[in-house]
């Protein structure tokens, strides 16, 4: 079973695969979502793009933390030149 970063305000969508058969359903604490069978090129679908959605927000994590760490050495180096220090 996989569950995917995709979803809506009842839970997260999941797929799986058993006996060469394919389904998803919507993970739901409230209520019993049953698996709903689905063509194997929908599950195909599903899985590389939620591949491609994981690089994706893989990408933009590193950038966030490369900015992060950008951000942070420049007030650094602000706050030594304020004080006439050197970084």
């Amino acid at each position: 079973m996989i569950e995917l970063n995709i979803g809506n305000y009842r839970g997260a969508l999941q797929i799986d695969e058993q006996d060469s058969k394919y389904y998803w359903r919507v993970d739901c604490d409230v209520s019993d979502e049953r698996w709903q069978e689905i063509p194997k090129y929908l599950y195909n679908a599903i899985t590389k793009f939620n591949g491609k959605a994981n690089d994706i927000l893989c990408e933009e994590k590193r950038q966030r933390r490369r900015n992060d760490r950008n951000h942070s050495k420049d007030a650094s180096i602000k706050d030594a030149d304020i004080r006439g220090g050197s970084f």
